[in-house]
């Protein structure tokens, strides 16, 4: 299949209606619509390469020859003669008579032939130069007064804070027209712009300001860190956007499985903002192995006799209430138990797990127990636990 056949035009198309064929073709199957298909990929490869040739007048002129060329290759038969042995010898003979006759004009013509035709090729040579040299300016202009009127445009949307069109309208451009420096220069000078706001916002704790900025960078930014994504999902937690924020945590896990930040406010979010308790479990597991790994790296396995709760950070103390909420709250009680257990060694003064184990006992049935825990939770401060005491203990 020819570039021609390739993108369905005719030979005898012109730039505009090759240009269209390829934008609608280069759109349909480009990476981005077809993530994992090596067919589509491939074929998007070809119909670039066919538009750089048809699109380029001096490359398309090359190519056209060379297509007719194949196509009178194909079509040319040649049928040698059948000479017999009498028209041959006569033949033979006529042209030795004629031959002192007209050897001196033939090899004059000849040389006026190929005088002729050295000044031709030398001719059609410099005019055929001149030419091309003439196309490419006039595609080089071209290309530069597009550029120009791009650059603009993007200027005054990025002015006017309309960044994610200012940064479409560029890299519009450069898909359809390569790496064109100055308007490459101008889309980075736009994201690194556009990333100190969204960091600063995020440092000054303007999440929902911070995440707009993080959302154009992710939207045509390149390389982006594990700490991006983690702006991106404290930021979405703190603006409600709960889904958003689990995503970014668990692409973060997923690249950093060691990461025990990540799994651990995947599985916060889960208990108390969404209260899908059996989802947040599974990142509880992957944390709690985390923690318990990072204990035996520090202090052997004998740890539970060694360890020091005060050098253990605030992170462990949450995950491990939140995994006893969670597994108490899917009637897990083993679990429940064991976790605010840890949770109350970690940080004997915090209220929470307290308060937690009370509920435990009281859904077991261990009312007298319920009480002790409930107000160890309301003597460190916890008032909730006091309603408790009121309503089910003497």
């Amino acid at each position: 299949m020819n570039y021609y056949q390739l993108l369905g035009v005719d030979q005898k198309a012109s730039q505009k209606a090759i240009k269209n064929a390829y934008k609608k073709l280069a759109f349909q199957y480009h990476p981005d619509k077809n993530p994992g298909d090596t067919q589509a990929e491939n074929m998007f490869k070809e119909i670039n390469n066919a538009y750089q040739t048809l699109s380029d007048p001096e490359k398309k002129a090359l190519y056209d020859l060379k297509i007719n060329y194949s196509a009178f290759q194909q079509t040319f038969t040649y049928e040698k003669p059948a000479y017999r042995y009498r028209d041959y010898q006569q033949k033979k003979y006529n042209y030795q008579q004629g031959y002192r006759k007209y050897n001196t004009e033939r090899n004059k013509l000849a040389n006026l032939w190929a005088v002729g035709i050295l000044v031709a090729i030398s001719v059609a040579y410099f005019v055929m130069a001149g030419i091309n040299d003439y196309i490419k300016e006039l595609e080089l202009e071209k290309i530069q007064t597009e550029e120009e009127n791009i650059i603009y445009d993007a200027r005054e949307k990025y002015t006017a804070g309309i960044f994610n069109e200012a940064l479409s309208i560029l890299q519009k451009h450069l898909n359809e027209n390569g790496n064109r420096k100055a308007v490459n220069d101008l889309k980075k000078k736009y994201l690194e712009e556009i990333k100190r706001r969204g960091y600063n916002d995020f440092h000054n704790r303007n999440y929902k300001e911070a995440l707009s900025a993080l959302k154009i960078l992710y939207n045509y930014g390149d390389s982006l860190s594990l700490d991006f994504y983690s702006m991106v999902a404290e930021s979405s937690r703190k603006v409600g956007n709960y889904h958003d924020a689990i995503e970014a945590y668990q692409y973060i896990a997923r690249k950093a499985p060691e990461n025990l930040e990540a799994h651990l406010q995947t599985a916060l979010i889960f208990t108390y903002d969404l209260k899908e308790y059996q989802k947040a479990l599974e990142s509880y597991h992957h944390a709690r192995n985390l923690t318990i790994e990072n204990y035996i790296e520090e202090y052997g396995k004998a740890f539970v006799l060694v360890f020091n709760p005060d050098r253990i950070p605030e992170s462990h103390y949450l995950l491990y209430s939140g995994l006893g909420l969670a597994s108490q709250k899917v009637n897990d009680n083993v679990t429940a138990h064991e976790a605010l257990d840890w949770a109350i060694i970690l940080r004997p003064n915090r209220p929470e797990a307290h308060y937690l184990k009370g509920l435990a006992y009281q859904g077991a049935g261990d009312d007298e127990l319920a009480c002790k825990y409930w107000s160890l939770a309301y003597t460190l401060g916890l008032e909730e636990a006091g309603k408790l005491l009121k309503l089910n203990c003497r």
